[in-house]
């Protein structure tokens, strides 16, 4: 089912993953916390997105989890991986509907 990324609202064991053109409860294959390398979508603790390196202020590997966080409360949700700020999750104009507060911690464009 659709679910919000920010409030992880999935049965215990889930998480919330973008996949298939959507947010969707999905079984954890891992629970890696923030700035460790993964691999799949699914590895990262619920509220984290498997992010490119290139993304990222440092990673040891090809992908590191970073975590969601809402745009309206600006960087504040990316405290956890300095060097990161809030970047809007969907490109301009492409969010679905619901989905537009959901940002990513990334280094900023």
């Amino acid at each position: 089912p659709d679910c919000d990324p920010l409030t992880q609202d999935c049965d215990e064991g889930d998480g919330c993953y973008w996949a298939n053109m959507q947010f969707s409860c999905m079984a954890m294959t891992e629970n890696i916390p923030t700035g460790e390398p993964c691999g799949a979508l699914a590895d990262c603790a619920p509220g984290q997105f498997c992010a490119d390196a290139a993304a990222l202020p440092s990673c040891a590997g090809s992908a590191c989890c970073t975590h969601h966080c809402n745009l309206l409360d600006g960087d504040a949700g990316c405290v956890a991986q300095p060097g990161t700020a809030c970047v809007p999750f969907f490109d301009e104009g492409r969010a679905p509907l619901g989905n537009e507060h959901v940002g990513v911690c990334i280094v900023p464009p």
